[in-house]
């Protein structure tokens, strides 16, 4: 690598690199609460079971709209800028829902928000690719996943216990994870924008057109497929029916709720390491299938449950299926 192009940056796995995972399981504790948190707190201001899956859709949209916007930030003003202002955008509306009442303030501030997500996400993905090398990228990558897959299973757990005092410490809870991180980030993180990249955004023809060729791909079709079904099952029933028909239906306290999504939480993290084994000895499509497969009884198992014990064989199945 020519000097222009050496990082100054920390490597994932240095001790200035510590900052990095830290920040990813703090993020995800406050994200794993605020998940449980929102399509109780809509149902919570309108009665009506609608309003949980759109808050999902109309975050989904703000993410959508903010993710090709960060892309190209980041290389233009660098990583550390847009993850600041992110997880500022993320910890202030947080904070800012602890005092609303009505769903339309409610999904401003959540839209704000997710905005800030995608700002998070977006320049966080493109951080871990600066600090890794290609020995040690699927390590990174996995060390990042544990990271937050630890935040998100503990998150549930503690929003269940304050949701049963006030749903709206739950927001709190969100705000204060998001300022902790936003502190470790703006003291702790290295920019990690590599000098060339500084060099190609400066240069007249220095940037190219973008190639959609992938897109015109059987691969892509079928990514896209998969994708699409695990997003619906995940945001669409798990994280934002499920835990309104928990609640007004099976009338079971928050508590438990919590519980679940924390227990599929944690199968999915124990079968994510052995599944990366088979991906690499059988192939994608080996375990794809029958995830998929899994997650549509996972979704089959949530419709026809009548009792705690049948919901909790559904979570694990879906648990197993995520993972």
């Amino acid at each position: 690598m020519s000097a222009p192009e050496q990082r100054t940056a920390p490597g994932a796995f240095s001790k200035g690199g510590a900052p990095f995972f830290v920040t990813f399981f703090i993020w995800s504790v406050g994200t794993g609460a605020q998940g449980l948190a929102r399509p109780l707190f809509a149902f919570l201001v309108t009665g009506n079971v609608f309003y949980a899956p759109l808050i999902a859709a109309t975050n989904a949209l703000a993410r959508m709209a903010a993710g090709p916007i960060t892309g190209y930030m980041t290389d233009r003003v660098g990583r550390k800028p847009l993850i600041v202002l992110g997880t500022g955008l993320r910890a202030g509306s947080s904070f800012a829902e602890i005092f609303v009442d009505t769903f339309a303030a409610f999904a401003v501030l959540e839209f704000i928000g997710q905005i800030g997500v995608s700002m998070w996400v977006t320049s966080t993905n493109v951080l871990i690719a600066d600090v890794s090398e290609t020995s040690n990228r699927g390590r990174v990558v996995a060390a990042r996943t544990v990271s937050q897959r630890l935040g998100m299973i503990l998150g549930p757990l503690i929003a269940g216990g304050l949701a049963m005092v006030d749903l709206r410490w739950v927001f709190a809870l969100n705000g204060v994870t998001k300022t902790i991180s936003l502190l470790i980030a703006l003291f702790l993180f290295a920019e990690t924008r590599p000098q060339s990249a500084k060099t190609r955004t400066s240069q007249p023809g220095g940037r190219r057109g973008l190639d959609f060729s992938f897109f015109r791909s059987r691969a892509f079709v079928a990514l896209a497929v998969a994708t699409f079904g695990l997003s619906m099952m995940a945001q669409g029933i798990f994280m934002s029916l499920l835990p309104v028909h928990l609640k007004d239906v099976l009338e079971l306290p928050e508590g438990q709720i919590g519980l679940l999504a924390t227990l599929a939480g944690a199968v999915a993290l124990g079968v994510a390491m052995p599944n990366g084994w088979l991906v690499d000895r059988f192939g994608r499509k080996k375990t794809l299938v029958p995830g998929l497969a899994l997650l549509a009884g996972a979704a089959l198992g949530f419709a026809n449950a009548g009792a705690f014990g049948a919901v909790l064989a559904a979570v694990l199945v879906y648990g197993v299926a995520e993972g």
